[in-house]
């Protein structure tokens, strides 16, 4: 027993996300993934879904990206869609409370702020479509606050407008938006940025 603290026995409770898992789990959050809080505070948990219609590669490699958070049964199918479920964990309220607000994903310029290549890349396998041969992201699920993404995509250089609850870049803004994201796409996925070519 020597050296062994037997009173924080728990892995789990030694975890961390590190910054390229966060900025992984903020992408994802704006795309098909949502931080949920059951009934009763038993704590929060994050989970990403995945249409079976779409390449299934994406949720695997997002679900290898965060394997140390997995539950032990962590991919759970049904009908139309395959999901992945992490543990009960304190690094998922930190993030819950600075991107929901009454129990729902709520933009502030503040979580857009902290995006990052990955997170970009996120919302690409997430969201992103060809449009009129530009990149558009379907931004459904935050169309009450589609003028703030439109702020901060053009605020960063990557000029876009709203089209039909899709934000639709520019020519120029798509080359630029998928060469910021092909290093963090990896090679077995990047056949969705060549769609573009």
């Amino acid at each position: 027993m020597d050296g062994i603290n037997v009173l924080n026995l728990n892995p789990k409770s030694e975890l961390k996300l590190s910054i390229q898992q966060r900025n992984l789990v903020l992408g994802c959050l704006l795309g098909k993934s949502s931080i949920i809080l059951p009934p009763g505070n038993r704590g929060h948990y994050f989970y990403i879904r995945q249409s079976k219609k779409e390449d299934i590669n994406i949720l695997a490699y997002k679900a290898t990206f965060l394997k140390s958070f997995a539950r032990p049964t962590a991919i759970v199918e049904d009908k139309n869609s395959i999901k992945w479920y992490s543990i009960t964990h304190n690094e998922w309220k930190s993030i819950y409370e600075e991107c929901y607000k009454d129990n729902r994903k709520f933009l502030t310029m503040e979580w857009l702020n902290k995006l990052s290549r990955t997170s970009f890349a996120m919302m690409f396998l997430d969201l992103g479509i060809m449009v009129e041969n530009r990149l558009a992201l379907n931004i459904n699920s935050f169309k009450k606050q589609n003028n703030l993404l439109l702020q901060y995509f053009n605020e960063i250089d990557l000029t876009c407008e709203i089209k039909k609850n899709k934000l639709l870049f520019t020519k120029e803004a798509t080359n630029y938006f998928l060469k910021i994201i092909s290093p963090e796409v990896p090679e077995y996925l990047l056949y969705r940025i060549y769609e573009f070519f």
